[in-house]
């Protein structure tokens, strides 16, 4: 009885262009599963023009016990969206001043913003262009 090596079964038998993410960089190449193990994989041959969707985590603001805190700092949610922050902070102090009825409407307001957050992230906005530079690894 022979035995399959599963890694040698490929269900694309064409070459395709593959990509993966490693140390904070996007790795592009050429795959050809029908090549030697040594030569599968081949930088591209010509400039390309891609276009990339991402969502991007904000970065998280110092509270002002850290060093090089600031009350001038930025967060990175749209200006739009501010005023859902303060609603949250009110909400939260509402709930310690045991008022159920101002918190539960700040909440609510809070969670208005929060859907108006997504429906703006979903949107699909693309902008701006880069190019990948080729080079040797």
């Amino acid at each position: 009885m022979a035995t399959t090596n599963y890694s040698r079964i490929y269900t694309r038998i064409s070459k395709q262009y593959v990509w993966w993410i490693e140390r904070d960089s996007i790795g592009i190449a050429l795959y050809d599963p029908l090549t030697s193990e040594k030569n599968r994989f081949k930088s591209p041959d010509a400039v390309y023009e891609i276009t990339l969707f991402y969502y991007k985590k904000p970065t998280a603001l110092k509270t002002l016990d850290v060093a090089g805190a600031d009350l001038t700092d930025d967060p990175d949610i749209p200006t739009q969206f501010h005023q859902y922050l303060v609603d949250r902070a009110i909400q939260l102090g509402y709930e310690q001043d045991a008022d159920p009825r101002m918190a539960q409407y700040f909440e609510m307001k809070f969670e208005k913003g929060v859907k108006e957050g997504k429906t703006f992230a979903n949107r699909g906005r693309v902008s701006g262009s880069f190019q990948i530079k080729q080079h040797d690894m």
